[in-house]
């Protein structure tokens, strides 16, 4: 699981556009370790957002057992471009 949330980190930046994408390459290289890192500086870059809802989505989701890790990862994509319209 470790493996697919570090693709999630690598790739996140792809999947914005707008604000959220400026906000992305104001942060510094390698300062987002971990997808609990990126989640914590989401929050605080767009703290407008309720952020026990976003992440009561975020923990709900789960890969299912006999899911692709690319059909994870453009479910939780897909999900990360909601929350944050």
């Amino acid at each position: 699981m470790n493996l697919i949330k570090s693709i999630v980190c690598v790739l996140f930046f792809l999947t914005i556009e707008g604000s959220a994408n400026r906000w992305w390459h104001t942060l510094l290289p390698t300062s987002v370790d971990s997808l609990l890192t990126l989640l914590k500086e989401l929050y605080q870059a767009f703290d407008k957002y309720n952020h026990q809802d976003v992440h009561e989505r975020i923990s709900r989701l789960r890969m299912k057992p006999s899911e692709l890790v690319d059909y994870f990862v453009t479910r939780f994509l897909h999900l990360c471009h909601k929350i944050l319209e």
